[in-house]
Parts: structure tokens; sequence; C-alpha cells
């Protein structure tokens, strides 16, 4: 998130923000993209830092959740 004053920020326990700025040359957001997926690694790592045993549960977790959803292969 980089808006300090979004409407998505109060009451929350915990708000992750990133900063990028964008160029005119690139439209995507690519910036942005990376800030994000930065924290999202960043949190990933602190999961799996965990003991052994959860760190496997959780990813077990995951991966369940995800191919429950996935789609049928072409």
């Amino acid at each position: 998130m980089n808006a300090k004053t979004s409407p998505l920020t109060p009451g929350e326990d915990a708000v992750l923000r990133t900063v990028a700025r964008e160029t005119a040359f690139r439209s995507g957001a690519l910036g942005s993209r990376i800030g994000q997926l930065s924290v999202v690694d960043c949190l990933f790592i602190g999961v799996a830092q965990t003991p052994y045993a959860s760190s496997i549960e959780a990813l077990r977790t995951t991966y369940d959740a995800v191919q429950s959803r996935a789609l049928p292969p072409m």
C-alpha cells in the first residue's frame, strides 16, 4: 500500500506499506509490484523460519488451498 490515508487502514492491527515512484515510461506499475512482492517474500521467510514442522504444515495448507482452486490441465 502506498497511500498513507487509505480507507482500508482504520481499525487494522498492522498495515504494511511500500513506497515506489512510477515513471511515465512504464505505466504498468512495475516498481510498486516489486515493492509489494518484496513484502510478501519477507512475510514468507518469516513463516519459513518458524520451527520446521510448523513451516511444513503451513506450506502444505497453502498448497492444498491453491490446488483446490486450480484450473484443470489443458
